[in-house]
């Protein structure tokens, strides 16, 4: 069983240190696996909300807005199958799970 993302548009979110331009998706299934690892593994909060996304590209600071503008107007996909999902412990080990 493939799952599949819905693709929505193309965002981007700013901090100081870069610009984050990225796709928004549909919250579903990113929540249920989000829950999944939040009830199950240790982990450290680094969030306060979830907010499930697809990163495109890590952007000097500023330059977010200027290529979801250039980006906007291109036909990306609207769907994209979920291959495998990965886990980062607190540690810094990387688990990675395959459908």
């Amino acid at each position: 069983n493939i799952e599949e993302i819905n693709v929505k548009d193309i965002s981007c979110f700013e901090n100081e240190q870069f610009d984050v331009l990225k796709f928004d998706v549909d919250r579903s299934i990113l929540e249920q696996y989000n829950n999944f690892f939040k009830t199950e593994l240790d982990h450290v909060e680094s969030q306060y909300d979830y907010n499930p996304h697809i990163t495109i590209a890590y952007l000097n600071p500023g330059l977010g807005g200027f290529y979801k503008n250039i980006l906007s107007n291109i036909n990306y996909p609207k769907t994209v199958k979920i291959k495998n999902i990965s886990y980062s412990s607190p540690e810094g080990d990387k688990y990675y799970f395959y459908k």
